[in-house]
């Protein structure tokens, strides 16, 4: 009887030690999980803002296409203009000549952050995985918000760019406008 007693003992502290190192080992896997989540929604993140920063870009040299149309043509339409709208169409012009520079300074914008560089890559080599996945969500966390901040100033940017061209265009028309009626 007293043998019986021991063995179940045994077999509980036997099972006891199992399900620890089990629940060891799920709380591991859970956790490389939950790491592995983090890191593709945050390079998921990253690459939704390089399209963006691609498309900013897009637009900006659509404008800039634009722009440099409308400019080439306004001074022949205005130069037969009387004294008064010959001026509306001068600021015209100078408001037209600001968008270009702000659509001009959007292109020339600094590229984004890509999470880990390449000068990275070497050192990674002989990290363990929680290493490895740490420094990875950091990267992925750091060049996500430092992206965030330029996004945000293209986005000014451009949207400065593309306000001051409607405006000189609504400006430009409303002077022709006024000038046929004259006439």
């Amino acid at each position: 009887m007293i043998s019986k007693l021991k063995d179940r003992t045994r077999l509980r502290n036997r099972t006891t030690a199992q399900t620890q190192t089990l629940a060891a080992i799920h709380y591991k896997t859970m956790s490389n999980e939950i790491f592995e989540k983090v890191e593709s929604r945050g390079e998921l993140i990253l690459s939704r803002q390089i399209d963006s920063y691609r498309a900013i870009q897009n637009r900006a040299g659509l404008l800039l296409g634009t722009l440099t149309i409308f400019i080439s043509f306004y001074p022949a339409l205005i130069k037969d203009f009387n004294f008064g709208l010959r001026n509306v169409g001068i600021s015209s012009f100078i408001v037209s000549t600001i968008s270009i520079v702000l659509t001009l300074i959007v292109l020339r914008h600094k590229k984004l952050d890509e999470g880990i560089g390449e000068h990275r890559f070497e050192p990674l080599i002989n990290e363990n995985y929680d290493d490895y996945m740490n420094q990875s969500i950091s990267a992925l966390k750091t060049s996500i918000e430092a992206n965030d901040k330029k996004l945000k100033k293209m986005n000014k940017k451009f949207n400065m760019s593309l306000y001051s061209f409607i405006f000189a265009l609504l400006l430009s028309v409303l002077t022709i406008i006024l000038n046929y009626i004259r006439l």
